[in-house]
């Protein structure tokens, strides 16, 4: 009986926490670009875009993919070519300072986190902003010259659900 009654509990407690965390039901697919030679996956359909690269991306095709669900989190996959002299002339860890600070400039937030991680056998970061516009997941990392940048943003418990961790966690480069 007494098994029945922590069962109990346990459901009780389960619920009381989805609400406070904003419970969702979500169907989550995987999506891959060939060109960009990655996999994520993600609630709903990613669309994609491309801009003219500025900077160390100056001969770069910036490719973007993004799902914005309305009231809901951004997911965003952007990723490009820097001018190959770029990365080498400095640490890896030197280009990922330079998106960092480029991430907190673009957004006009405040960085509250970082953690450095490896996706695919790639040396990257993490970086938590707070800014006016929302709170921001980014990820970063470098792939030869070619720097992948995937984020979500949305509400502090938007950037902190199951699906966004879900969407963070399964970023893949293939080789």
């Amino acid at each position: 009986m007494r098994g029945f009654a922590a069962r109990g509990i346990v459901i009780a407690l389960s619920i009381a926490l989805a609400g406070c965390v904003s419970a969702r039901i979500t169907t989550l697919s995987a999506f891959s670009s060939a060109d960009g030679h990655f996999t994520v996956t993600v609630p709903g359909t990613m669309v994609e875009s491309t801009s003219t690269g500025s900077g160390p991306f100056a001969a770069a095709t910036i490719h973007s993919f993004l799902y914005d669900e309305p009231g809901g989190p951004r997911f965003v996959v952007i990723y490009g070519d820097a001018d190959p002299g770029f990365i080498a002339s400095m640490s890896t860890g030197a280009a990922l300072d330079q998106f960092e600070a480029s991430n907190v400039s673009a957004t006009k937030g405040q960085q509250v986190s970082e953690r450095h991680l490896t996706v695919s056998g790639f040396p990257g970061r993490e970086q938590r902003i707070v800014g006016p516009g929302g709170s921001y997941v980014f990820r970063m990392i470098v792939a030869g010259n070619r720097l992948y940048s995937f984020s979500v943003k949305g509400t502090d418990v938007q950037v902190q659900q199951a699906d966004a961790a879900v969407y963070l966690d399964s970023f893949t480069v293939a080789s």
